[in-house]
């Protein structure tokens, strides 16, 4: 946004410079003004923790491609270390793989749940998979930019028969969501347990039939999978537009005050 530094700041001798971002005159408070202030704000929060997030992601992504494209021996080695350092470093439960286990040890922060993890890690290896493939993390970042952030990019995967998501990474994903709840119940430790319940109140349910079987269960993961791709996208196209609706009223503003 294009504000003029006079009517942008109204500052105050007796304030500092983030008590001036709330704006007040002998009228009282300036409500329309510091709002746009706030927005500025959170519009350049939202621009440097997303290129700060890509830039992580990247060297992940380098980190995964220079072991994936060692030799042979080198990448049994190479994954071993991963492996080691995976333990070492104390890296989130769960994870099973490489590239999970990367990702597990640079993102693992108490209030990034598991899923969000195996966003991250889908995406890295979405990059991978591309015709185009980046080779470090500038590559990475690039891809990434262009294919419209990390939603966009993971369902174009999806849509594109030569990038299509298999069913053992939808189980992972499906695996790594925050559970509902926890019930003991014998189980044959096949890939998913489907449980057919009913609900007593408004806080419980009556489990009435359990299915075992691996179709229904990645059926259903499937089913969850896609679900849960709508609702980010859906949380990043808000995000986006009311960025951008702030960004077009200040700029109006700013028009105005010109």
């Amino acid at each position: 946004m294009n504000y003029p530094t006079a009517n942008f700041l109204m500052t105050s001798p007796a304030k500092t410079r983030t008590e001036s971002i709330i704006i007040q005159n002998e009228h009282g408070v300036m409500i329309e003004q510091s709002l746009r202030n706030v927005s500025v704000m959170a519009s350049t929060w939202y621009k440097n923790s997303t290129s700060q997030l890509y830039a992580v992601l990247g060297q992940c992504y380098e980190l995964h491609y220079l072991v994936e494209k060692a030799d042979s021996s080198q990448r049994d080695k190479y994954r071993d270390d991963v492996k080691a350092a995976y333990v070492a470093l104390g890296g989130a439960q769960g994870a099973n793989s490489l590239l999970s286990r990367i990702v597990s040890v640079v993102f693992n922060f108490a209030d990034l749940d598991r899923r969000q993890r195996s966003r991250y890690s889908s995406v890295i290896k979405a990059a991978y998979v591309s015709e185009q493939q980046p080779t470090d993390a500038a590559g990475f970042i690039n891809w990434l930019e262009h294919a419209g952030g990390i939603v966009a990019a993971l369902e174009k995967r999806s849509d594109t028969s030569s990038t299509k998501v298999e069913q053992s990474e939808i189980n992972e994903t499906v695996r790594a969501m925050p559970a509902k709840a926890q019930l003991n119940i014998a189980n044959s430790g096949n890939r998913f347990v489907v449980l057919l319940a009913q609900p007593i109140d408004s806080e419980t349910v009556e489990v009435l039939y359990q299915f075992e079987e691996d179709s229904i269960g990645d059926s259903l993961a499937t089913k969850a999978y896609k679900a849960q791709l709508k609702l980010a996208k859906d949380a990043e196209k808000r995000s986006t537009a009311a960025i951008a609706a702030d960004r077009l009223a200040g700029e109006g503003a700013g028009q105005e005050v010109a």
